[in-house]
């Protein structure tokens, strides 16, 4: 068997203690990517002559968020506004009309989504 010196296994001892340094080093420095999105918004139907929209607005938005405000229709297709980032403002999705068929649903909520920006 051949013989490993004492300076060898120093060597690999302080080479390993490097890269665990060098290791923990990098995970500690990184910066972190937003884990969760922040707001405090409000919503609510809107009816008019016209018809029934949502309106939506956001009294703060964090510096990593956007939000955009939903009209939820039952069997139907949502409206949504543009997504925005200027708060209290009040924003407005596309309105619902009753077509008198029923086949384009009926609202049933409005909400104010958040997204990274």
């Amino acid at each position: 068997m051949k013989k490993v010196s004492i300076h060898a296994v120093q060597r690999l001892f302080w080479i390993l203690v490097a890269v665990i340094a060098c290791s923990l080093t990098t995970l500690l420095i990184t910066p972190r990517q937003a884990q969760a999105l922040s707001g405090n918004c409000s919503a609510e139907m809107v009816y008019d002559a016209v018809g029934t929209r949502g309106k939506g607005r956001c009294s703060s938005l964090g510096s990593d968020t956007k939000a955009q405000v939903t009209l939820d229709i039952s069997i139907g297709v949502d409206r949504h506004s543009a997504w925005f980032t200027k708060t209290n403002t009040d924003y407005y999705t596309s309105y619902w009309v009753n077509n008198g068929q029923g086949l384009n649903g009926f609202p049933r909520s409005a909400r104010v989504d958040l997204a990274p920006r």
